[in-house]
């Protein structure tokens, strides 16, 4: 035997022969000549001794091998395709439980899955429908039973082919049904082609849309109307409110000629009559046409603050000063004792930037107020400070009869008046509240109340800081000079 061009040692060839027949096993051996590169060496005795019955050994391990791993891979194909079948399963399912209708296309126009949902918009095709149809078949389903209107159901389905071919895979529309219902159509483009249509029946949706909008039109006309007559109705408020203002003026300014001409006179005669009782009368007449006259400049007063011709004249007052003026005021036009008034301002308290007579014309109301409607034996009370804020906060507190709360809101409107027995014994137009609050905005300020029946009211006016002034500095005392 020759192996490339050198000679094998003898009877290699006999042997390689036999043990192709199957006479005899792998047990030979020569010397390798060392014209054979890289062969074994030659000193080496036995180049295999057992080959053949390693080869025998060897073979069928291999093939069991091969077999158990051919089984483990089926084993797992099946399990695999049972976990596909199942996940399916879950998404026909799911599909078909979801009030939308699902169906998914490959890139050749075929139908892959669909839910149930899609018969119904498919208007129920046969058995026909199978994995694979062509989304041609079911427009000429959709054709026949008349979804496209009259026409050749051949041709309307190539044309409604061309149209959603034409528009893309991410696309949407919405068509009507034969009995009226409305179905919204969007589609989503898949990664290897293809596409999944999702049908919705938004019929509900677009009626109740279409009766909101209607319910809105209605709701903008009433607003519309309703504004309307409401314009009407504060213009002719407006009116009236400046005719009464016109109104109060012109019989305010008319009564208090002939009022300061009866005070005066009435002064006269009591100042210069013998008799008693005529200068008693003459006390009355006057002390009642101040009462009236009180009212009427009230009057005068608030119909210029409701028009907006009242007008400020802002200066540094002294709290104190304007309490104790009108204490003065109030004093002297008491009728007996009245209660104690007691003024808890500190000296050295900044002035306020008011106007002084509106100022005191609020002190004045107020006061008039806790006098009249306390008893004789108790306190009316009078303080100022500064909060923490810097705000300035007046108070004028009585120890009266107090006020029910549900009374409390009324008494702040012009020409309210709480029915009890002691408003009946102090008769008024119920302006002063009213007035006191309006004078007290004018100046940037706010007025509150608080009470309690049977134990007193508390009016509390606050200014803001920015209406606070500065207290002036006492002048330094000047030190004696040596020699002087």
């Amino acid at each position: 035997a020759v192996i490339g061009d050198m000679e094998a040692p003898e009877g290699v060839h006999t042997e390689v022969i036999r043990i192709s027949r199957g006479l005899a096993s792998w047990a030979l051996y020569w010397d390798i000549s060392k014209n054979f590169q890289g062969g074994p060496n030659k000193n080496i005795e036995y180049v295999t001794r057992y080959g053949g019955s390693i080869l025998a050994v060897l073979l069928p391990a291999i093939l069991a091998y091969l077999a158990i791993q051919s089984l483990r891979f089926k084993s797992q194909v099946r399990e695999k395709t049972a976990e596909l079948s199942r996940s399916a399963m879950i998404i026909q399912l799911t599909m078909d439980t979801i009030d939308q209708g699902f169906a998914v296309w490959n890139a050749d126009h075929r139908l892959v899955v669909w839910s149930k949902r899609c018969l119904e918009f498919w208007y129920q095709p046969g058995p026909w429908l199978t994995a694979g149809t062509h989304m041609r078949d079911i427009f000429v389903h959709l054709a026949n039973q008349g979804a496209f209107g009259d026409g050749d159901p051949e041709e309307i389905a190539q044309v409604e082919l061309a149209r959603v071919v034409g528009a893309g895979p991410q696309s949407e529309e919405r068509f009507t049904m034969t009995d009226g219902r409305r179905v919204h159509v969007r589609r989503f483009p898949l990664d290897r082609g293809g596409h999944i249509a999702v049908y919705t029946d938004v019929t509900a949706q677009e009626k109740a849309i279409e009766e909101l909008s209607h319910a809105r039109d209605e709701m903008e006309d009433m607003v519309r109307d309703r504004t309307r007559d409401l314009i009407v109705a504060r213009d002719k408020a407006e009116q009236a409110s400046h005719a009464k203002t016109r109104l109060l003026a012109n019989v305010s300014h008319e009564l208090r000629t002939p009022l300061n001409a009866i005070i005066g006179f009435s002064e006269m005669i009591g100042m210069r009559s013998a008799d008693d009782a005529v200068a008693e009368y003459a006390k009355n007449i006057k002390l009642a046409g101040e009462d009236l006259l009180s009212v009427v400049c009230d009057l005068l007063e608030i119909s210029r603050v409701e028009s907006g011709g009242a007008e400020l004249d802002i200066e540094d007052v002294d709290i104190r000063e304007a309490v104790d003026g009108v204490f003065v005021l109030v004093s002297g036009a008491a009728r007996g004792s009245g209660p104690a008034l007691v003024c808890s301002v500190p000296e050295n308290l900044p002035p306020l930037r008011a106007d002084p007579l509106r100022l005191k014309q609020i002190l004045l109301n107020l006061i008039d107020n806790a006098v009249k409607f306390s008893a004789d034996d108790s306190v009316t009370e009078v303080s100022a400070s500064l909060d923490h804020d810097g705000d300035m906060i007046i108070r004028v507190r009585d120890r009266g009869i107090g006020i029910q709360p549900e009374d409390l809101p009324r008494i702040l409107e012009p020409f309210a008046q709480v029915q009890d027995i002691m408003s009946r014994t102090h008769e008024g137009i119920g302006l002063g509240l009213p007035l006191a609050r309006s004078l007290t905005e004018m100046m940037e300020g706010k007025l509150s109340i608080a009470s309690v029946p049977g134990e007193g009211t508390t009016v509390t006016l606050v200014f803001p800081a920015a209406q606070v002034g500065r207290r002036a500095a006492p002048p330094p005392v000047e030190a004696d000079r040596p020699g002087a």
